[in-house]
C-alpha cells in the first residue's frame, strides 16, 4: 500500500475504499497527488522513499548540554545572558609555607642602611688590612734552662717562653714592638743608640746561673742583628726570634 500527501493529510491507494472515494468526491475537494513546496514538486515515490530513515538531527545534543569535564564551558557555548560564557580561571597560588609580601619604604630604608654599613665594614676592614703586616714570632731561653738557671726553669720549664706564632702588626713596626705586643713582662733600658732589652719574664742579663756572658738577643729571618731592636723596622712575612744566650750567641744553633 502506498501512501501519499493530500492537502488535508495523508490517503492510500490502491485499495476499493480509496477508488471509490475518488469517483464520488466533491469537484470541490481534488485529490492531491503531488506535494508543492517551495517552487519545486516532490513524486509521492520520492516522499514514500524517505519513509523508515531516521532523522539524524534528533541524535545531535544541544550545545548547552554539553560542558569540559573539568566544570568549564567549552569555546563557543553561551552562557545565561547569550555570548560565549567566561571560561574559569585556575586561581593563583603561592608556594607552600610562603607569604608573599611587599616591602614598604622603611624596610627598603632599613636594608639599605644595613648594606651601607656593611660595605663600609668591609672597606674599613680592606683598608686596615692594607696598613698591616703579619710575622711570625716567637721567645725562647733553652740555653738557660740546660745551663740550669733557676729563673729561666721557673718562667719556662721547657725553655718556650712564646711558641712560633703568627703576628700581626701595623706597617712600620720594630723588633721591639712586635716584643711588647706579645704580652709578656719585659724590662727595656733606653739609650742614644735606641732600646736595649735587658729582661724577658724576669730572665735577665747576666743571670748568676748562666754567666757574664749572657744575655737576650733578637734574630731576625734566621740572621742576628747588630742593630737596636727599636731601628729594626719589620716587613711582611718576617720571622723574628727572641733568644737568650749564654756565650754571646755562640752556644745558639
Amino acid at each position: 500500500m502506498i501512501f501519499v500527501l493530500t492537502a488535508g493529510g495523508c490517503g492510500s491507494i490502491g485499495s476499493p475504499a480509496a477508488s471509490s472515494q475518488e469517483s464520488t468526491a466533491d469537484s470541490t475537494a481534488p485529490s492531491v497527488q503531488t506535494a508543492e513546496t517551495d517552487g519545486f514538486e516532490e513524486s509521492e515515490a520520492d516522499i514514500s522513499s524517505t519513509e523508515g530513515i531516521p532523522d539524524s538531527s534528533q541524535d545531535v545534543l544541544p550545545t548547552e548540554h554539553i560542558s569540559d569535564p573539568a566544570g568549564g564551558a567549552l569555546p563557543g557555548e553561551t552562557g545565561e545572558n547569550g555570548g560565549d560564557a567566561a571560561v574559569p580561571e585556575a586561581p593563583q597560588t603561592s608556594a607552600p609555607g610562603k607569604k608573599e609580601t611587599q616591602a614598604g619604604p622603611l624596610q627598603t630604608a632599613a636594608q639599605e642602611k644595613t648594606e651601607a654599613e656593611s660595605a663600609a665594614e668591609h672597606m674599613t676592614m680592606a683598608a686596615a688590612e692594607e696598613n698591616q703586616i703579619h710575622v711570625t714570632f716567637s721567645v725562647d731561653c733553652k740555653t738557660a734552662v740546660e745551663k740550669g738557671s733557676r729563673i729561666a726553669q721557673a718562667a719556662a720549664p721547657d725553655g718556650v717562653m712564646y711558641s712560633p706564632a703568627v703576628m700581626k702588626l701595623e706597617k712600620g713596626a720594630t723588633v721591639y714592638d712586635a716584643l711588647m705586643n706579645s704580652g709578656l713582662v719585659v724590662k727595656a733600658d733606653s739609650s742614644p743608640f735606641g732600646v736595649y732589652v735587658s729582661s724577658i719574664q724576669s730572665l735577665r742579663e747576666k743571670d748568676p746561673d748562666c754567666g757574664g756572658k749572657s744575655g737576650w738577643l733578637f734574630i731576625v729571618n734566621g740572621v742576628v742583628s747588630g742593630t737596636s731592636c727599636s731601628n729594626y723596622v719589620l716587613k711582611d712575612g718576617d720571622t723574628v726570634q727572641w733568644r737568650y744566650t749564654c756565650d754571646m750567641g755562640k752556644d745558639l744553633q
